[in-house]
C-alpha cells in the first residue's frame, strides 16, 4: 500500500515559503548593484574626509552589479590624507570586483577645482595618485579632471586648466610626459582660465600641432581682439570679437601654423558657423548686398547650406530681403532665412530660396504686421506658427499662408486661451483639425480651402 505523503499544516507552509522569498530577496541584493552601493555608502558616506556622496546602482550603470558615482572630499585634505581615502576605496572596488573589462566600482573624487577617478588596479591607482599630488604641486597648473571608461588601470582623458596661457608651451611637452611615466598615454585638453579675456583650449594627443596652434593663438592675440581660440589637430576655430579682423586674422593664423595640415574656421562676433562649416557662401552674401542693407543685422548663423540673418526690428527687412534677391547677386545658398529676435524672443523667421526672398518676405510681412499677430514663424516644408493675441478673423491669414506654403508644414495658431494645429496640404480635411481651439480653426480651413 502506498503511503500518503506528509502534508505540512499551511501555516507552516506559509512560514516556509515567507522564508525562502526572504533568502531569495537578499540573496539579489547581495548580487546586485543596490547591494553593492549600500556596502560603499556604509563603509564611507560617514568619513570625516567625505563631504557629501552621490552614487548610482548597477540599473543606472553602463555595466551590472556594481556602483558608480562621486564622492566630494573636504577642502583643506592633505595630500596624504587623499591617498589614505583613495586607497581604502581601490580596496572595496578589488574587493567587489567583477570577470569582465571593466571595475564594477566605478568612483570619481572630487575636491574643489580637482576631480580624478580611483582605478581598481592597485599599481595603477598608486602611480595616479602619486602623478594627482605632483600636479596640485605645480604652480603651472591651476585645475584638473581626469576621467576613466574602465576605472581599472587607465586615464582615458584629462582636462588641466593652467594658471596663465603663458605655461601651455610647456604642459604640451611635460603633461604627456609625466602620464607616460605613470604609465598612461591620455588625450588630453589644455585650456586657459575661464576668466582669460582670450581664452585657449588644446585638445588631443599634445605634438608638433599643438605647438603650432599656440604660436597662431600668440600671433593673433598680440594683434586682434579674440573671443576664444579652439585647437585640434586637425582642426583650428578661431572666434574673433570683430568680423572687420578677419582678413588680417586669417594672413596671420596661415603664417602661424605654416605646413601644418590642419583646417582652420572663423567665427566672429557677427557670424556662427555650424560644427564644419566655413562662413564663405554666408560672407559672399553679406559682402554682396553692403552695409546699408545689414544695417539691422545682429548675427549670422550658417551650415554652408543655408544662412539664418537675425535683425533687431522688422524695420529693415523688406530692404535686406530685396538685395538678397537682387538679380544681380549670386548667392550659393538653397536657403535664407531671416528672423527677428532670438530664442522664446523670437517674433519673425521666414525661410525662402534667395530669389524668392523678397516676394516671401512681402507676404509675411503683411501678415505679421496684422492688428492681432504676436509671431510668425514660416519654414515652408516643415512648420507655420502664428502666435495671436485673439483668434479674430483666423480666415484672412489662409490665402497668404497658403501662397507661401509648400504643404506637409505642421501648422499652428495660438493665442491666449487656446491652440489648434493641422498638416497643410492643397485641400486640408476639416476633421484634421486637433486642439482646443479647433472649432475656431474651421473657420481658417474653409478659407484655406478656397484660396487658390
Amino acid at each position: 500500500m502506498r503511503e500518503k505523503p506528509m502534508l505540512w499544516p499551511a501555516g507552516i507552509r506559509m512560514a516556509c515559503a515567507a522564508l525562502v522569498g526572504g533568502l531569495l530577496i537578499a540573496l539579489t541584493a547581495c548580487a546586485s548593484g543596490d547591494g553593492v552601493k549600500r556596502s560603499f555608502s556604509q563603509q564611507f558616506a560617514g568619513d570625516p574626509a567625505v563631504l557629501s556622496v552621490d552614487l548610482s546602482s548597477a540599473d543606472n550603470m553602463p555595466f551590472t552589479g556594481g556602483v558608480g558615482g562621486t564622492v566630494t572630499l573636504r577642502d583643506g585634505l592633505s595630500d596624504a590624507a587623499i591617498r589614505d581615502f583613495a586607497e581604502r576605496v581601490g580596496e572595496f572596488a578589488t574587493q567587489h570586483a567583477g570577470d569582465g573589462a571593466g571595475s564594477r566600482v566605478r568612483i570619481d573624487l572630487v575636491m574643489s577645482d580637482w576631480a580624478f577617478p580611483v582605478l581598481a588596479a592597485p599599481q595603477a591607482n598608486d602611480a595616479l595618485l602619486t602623478l594627482l599630488s605632483e600636479l596640485r604641486a605645480d604652480q603651472r597648473v591651476d585645475a584638473a579632471t581626469l576621467s576613466s571608461k574602465q576605472y581599472q588601470a587607465d586615464v582615458t582623458h584629462v582636462t588641466l586648466v593652467a594658471a596663465t596661457p603663458a605655461e601651455i608651451p610647456a604642459l604640451i611637452i611635460d603633461a604627456p610626459a609625466a602620464f607616460a611615466a605613470a604609465g598612461m598615454s591620455p588625450p588630453m585638453t589644455l585650456k586657459s582660465p575661464a576668466d582669460e579675456p582670450a581664452p585657449i583650449e588644446v585638445s588631443g594627443h599634445m605634438g608638433p600641432w599643438a605647438d603650432a596652434a599656440f604660436r597662431a593663438y600668440d600671433a593673433l592675440r598680440a594683434e586682434i581682439p579674440l573671443t576664444s581660440f579652439r585647437a585640434e589637430a586637425d582642426a583650428v576655430t578661431v572666434t574673433l570679437a570683430h568680423e572687420v579682423d578677419l582678413d588680417r586674422a586669417r594672413a596671420l593664423t596661415q603664417a602661424a601654423l605654416g605646413s601644418t595640415s590642419a583646417e582652420v574656421f572663423f567665427q566672429s562676433d557677427l557670424v556662427t558657423l555650424f560644427p564644419g562649416a566655413r562662413g564663405d557662401q554666408a560672407r559672399s552674401l553679406l559682402a554682396q548686398v553692403g552695409p546699408d542693407a545689414l544695417a539691422g543685422v545682429v548675427s549670422v548663423w550658417t551650415n554652408d547650406q543655408s544662412a539664418t540673418l537675425t535683425l533687431d526690428s522688422t524695420a529693415y527687412l523688406a530692404e535686406l530681403a530685396r538685395a538678397i534677391s537682387d538679380p544681380q547677386s549670386s548667392i550659393a545658398l538653397d536657403q535664407v532665412t531671416l528672423a527677428v529676435g532670438q530664442g522664446d524672443e523670437q517674433t519673425f523667421s521666414l525661410q525662402a530660396t534667395p530669389g524668392d526672398l523678397e516676394a516671401s518676405t512681402r507676404t509675411a510681412l503683411a501678415l505679421a504686421n496684422q492688428d492681432h499677430v504676436t509671431r510668425l514663424r514660416l519654414e515652408p516644408g516643415n512648420s507655420f506658427d502664428v502666435g495671436l493675441d485673439s483668434p479674430a478673423d483666423l480666415a484672412s491669414y489662409a490665402a497668404p499662408l497658403k501662397s507661401l506654403s509648400a504643404f506637409d508644414e505642421r501648422l499652428c495658431f495660438d493665442w491666449t486661451t487656446s491652440t489648434f494645429c493641422v498638416e497643410t496640404a492643397p485641400i486640408i480635411d476639416p476633421d484634421s483639425i486637433r486642439g482646443s481651439g479647433a472649432q475656431a480653426g474651421r473657420s481658417f480651413v474653409e478659407a484655406w480651402n478656397a484660396a487658390g
